[in-house]
């Protein structure tokens, strides 16, 4: 969740989210390679997206 946090500090939401998606692969790598058990990889890997934040509705423009 740190990492999360961080991430959408510091990036753009579509940046941020590349980058969770990166982390996943790597997650699945060393689940693969049998350095993680699933449970401990379905744990790291259930990072949500980062959403982008939606313009406030009903603002005027001049």
């Amino acid at each position: 969740m740190r990492l999360r946090l961080e991430l959408k500090e510091r990036f753009a939401p579509a940046t941020a989210n590349k980058m969770l998606s990166v982390l996943r692969g790597v997650l699945r790598a060393a689940r693969d390679m049998g350095l993680m058990t699933e449970g401990e990889f379905q744990t790291a890997a259930s990072l949500e997206t980062i959403k982008a934040a939606k313009p406030t509705a009903g603002v005027s423009v001049t």
